[in-house]
């Protein structure tokens, strides 16, 4: 499967659109921003079939786009963790707690997603940033971490979050390969053996109590 960066929206989050170079299906993940004609355009330009909108988790920079998106494709379903779905619907006010003036519409959620697959994108589960966190594990090669885990350090967990989830959460990504590439939420690229030796969080210079201070 191939992917496209974008990054987009008041909180320059990272917005990836994934296809199939076979079949053209595709995804989004993570819209979070209001203007995303760049991102409708390259959809468009390669006669992606975008079939479904993915959120990583439900703060409202990684899904003030949605809606957008559907009103441009016929047939898209937004899905997200149920855990999130509190945060969905609170997604507005958070932005105003942000001092964020974009207006947008919050999100119609069109199903859930649960540990396992959708159609060959492996779901993790990885609370901690938000109950609802998920991470995108694709053709075991890029993972897809949200606010989970960041080039050298992890997400906040005072939005919604919980210290001592996200800590399992970090133990769990490092039982996966060294060489998958990390896809994160906001910023830079990087790998899994990279975080496992340099990122803080990660590599036992920090722990528990940290996360949570």
């Amino acid at each position: 499967m191939q992917y496209r960066l974008f990054v987009v929206g008041p909180l320059l989050t990272n917005c990836y659109v994934l296809w199939d170079e076979s079949t053209l299906e595709g995804y989004i993940i993570d819209p979070g921003g209001n203007n995303l004609n760049e991102v409708i355009d390259f959809i468009k330009s390669r006669n992606i079939n975008l079939k479904y909108i993915l959120a990583t988790h439900g703060h409202f920079d990684h899904i003030m786009g949605v809606q957008s998106i559907k009103a441009r494709f016929d047939g898209v379903k937004f899905l997200i963790h149920k855990d999130d779905e509190r945060l969905v619907f609170r997604s507005k006010e958070l932005a105003e707690y942000f001092n964020i003036p974009e207006d947008f519409e919050v999100p119609v959620i069109d199903g859930y997603i649960s540990e396992g697959k959708i159609d060959e994108i492996e779901v993790i589960h990885t609370p901690g940033h938000t109950m609802g966190s998920v991470c995108f594990l694709v053709d075991n090669k890029f993972l897809f971490t949200g606010d989970t885990l960041f080039k050298g350090t992890v997400g906040r967990v005072d939005l919604g979050g919980n210290a001592e989830k996200l800590f399992e959460s970090l133990e769990k990504l490092k039982g996966l390969d060294d060489r998958l590439i990390v896809l994160p939420g906001h910023g830079e690229s990087s790998t899994l053996g990279e975080e496992k030796n340099n990122n803080p969080f990660l590599n036992g210079t920090l722990t528990l109590q940290d996360i949570a201070s």
